[in-house]
């Protein structure tokens, strides 16, 4: 009887989790408005081409994020349930949602009006961009997922 009492109340306890959460944000500390794209992505975008992680930029235009002065938003928003020694550790959550391939989270910074003015084919062949971002996997967990440009 103790047995089926001890095993019930292990079971129950092993379905009580809690829920955890892991982002990497982006913040604008500049006067300026600016557009960012995200470089790494696990699975090729079928709406903007392939995203490589790397110095490549897609070869369709993307549909860019909009980060006004003063702003955050969160570029990796992973919610999970933790379920006692089930859960992964942060590095390799960050490991998922950037993709295999790559360990490094490329971000990109335009001028609006720079893409207002050029068509993607020149903003493309002329690396028309502010500033690109490297941020390792290693680095990101050192800054606790915020990045902020200018850095």
């Amino acid at each position: 009887m103790w047995k089926k009492i001890f095993l019930l109340a292990l079971f129950t306890l092993s379905l009580v989790g809690c829920v955890g959460r892991y982002n990497v944000s982006l913040s604008n500390n500049s006067t300026d408005t600016l557009l960012y794209l995200v470089g790494a992505q696990p699975y090729p975008d079928p709406y903007q081409g392939s995203i490589h992680p790397d110095t490549t930029l897609p070869s369709f235009k993307p549909n860019f994020s909009k980060l006004i002065p003063g702003d955050t938003h969160y570029i990796i928003d992973y919610t999970y349930l933790y379920l006692g020694v089930f859960s992964d550790d942060y590095e390799t959550i960050l490991r998922k949602e950037i993709g295999s391939s790559s360990d490094t989270l490329s971000i990109y910074i335009f001028d609006p009006d720079t893409v207002a003015k050029y068509s993607w084919e020149e903003i493309r062949a002329g690396y028309k961009i502010i500033v690109r971002y490297d941020f390792s996997i290693e680095e990101i967990a050192r800054l606790n997922g915020r990045l902020t440009y200018p850095r």
